[in-house]
């Protein structure tokens, strides 16, 4: 029997702050009324943030120029505009995402103003108390919006799908022989587990939620005692849609994934205007890993995930 989902609701501290974006951005992004996707792709010789903005049939002449001048790729409805992200704005988010139970909720760009979202637990409050203070002093222009209790994980997306309309598919498949022995080394064969960045890295950094202490302890970080653990993980299923997905340059809100002996089971959410790319890179992940045979077992908008959840429990 899979852990429950509730085991998420561990990350029960929520850190949100905001940053000016800068004058041409402020200028584009004034122009539409609901907040713009930005995705962070942290590589290991570059690092992109990248903002997605909304097609229309007409865009205003600034915004027109923006695309121009930024080269923006036209991707089904919306269209992609890569900034490079270096300097003491990467060592941020850098050091931000060192902290080991520091998950991204993420990032929007709302009428010139960043505004960027993390879950984490509370054995990190102080790591993250002293490396907040230590970045709002670089600048007056970096804000913290809200530090303190989180809701549960579930509540947390009900409020993201009010901003980004969320789709959630559900991935069932026996993982294959050649593939279980570096899923079960660490945390055995009952664990959930959350990637920490959804957008995008070439590593899988991610966090562990069990019961008990690990098996093997190599390469493992401990959050809380038999509880919480973070690793740098992946089985080649999950490689495959990472590497795809960072091609397409897609953001998906939010990565998990659970193990039950040999059974496995992906469960990812998903911005409406990115489904149809995500189910493209599904269909690649599936021809590039027949041995694995996955099933979609479930695909619907959110409301109607949280009914199916409902149903099987």
């Amino acid at each position: 029997m899979f852990l429950p989902l509730s085991d998420l609701d561990y990350l029960n501290r929520r850190l949100k702050f905001s940053f000016d974006s800068g004058v041409e951005i402020a200028k584009m992004s004034a122009e539409f009324d609901s907040p713009i996707e930005v995705g962070i792709f942290i590589g290991s010789d570059y690092s992109d943030r990248d903002i997605f903005i909304p097609d229309k049939k007409e865009f205003s002449p600034v915004v027109e120029f923006f695309l121009r001048k930024y080269r923006g790729e036209k991707r089904g409805n919306f269209w992609l505009v890569r900034r490079n992200m270096e300097g003491t704005e990467l060592k941020n988010f850098q050091e931000i995402m060192s902290i080991p139970s520091m998950v991204l909720n993420g990032i929007a760009l709302c009428h010139g103003v960043y505004e960027a979202d993390f879950l984490f637990n509370e054995g990190n409050d102080r790591a993250v108390s002293s490396l907040i203070l230590d970045i709002c002093s670089q600048s007056d222009t970096i804000h913290i919006d809200y530090l303190g209790e989180s809701q549960s994980y579930i509540k947390t997306m009900k409020s993201t799908d009010k901003t980004k309309n969320l789709y959630v598919a559900e991935i069932d498949h026996d993982i294959p022989e050649e593939e279980i022995k570096s899923e079960l080394e660490s945390f055995g064969n009952n664990w959930v587990r959350i990637i920490k960045n959804p957008y995008g890295s070439e590593s899988l950094n991610s966090i562990y939620f069990v019961n008990g202490k690990p098996l093997n302890d190599e390469n493992v970080t401990c959050i809380k005692e038999g509880k919480l653990y973070q690793k740098i993980t992946g089985n080649a299923f999950v490689r495959s849609m990472n590497l795809l997905g960072n091609k397409s340059r897609i953001i998906t809100q939010s990565r998990i994934q659970m193990l039950d002996g040999t059974h496995y089971k992906a469960i990812v959410f998903i911005p409406q205007m990115f489904i149809n790319e995500w189910l493209n890179i599904w269909k690649s992940s599936v021809k590039a890993l027949k041995s694995w045979n996955p099933v979609l077992s479930f695909f619907s908008d959110f409301k109607s995930w949280l009914e199916h959840v409902e149903k099987e429990n």
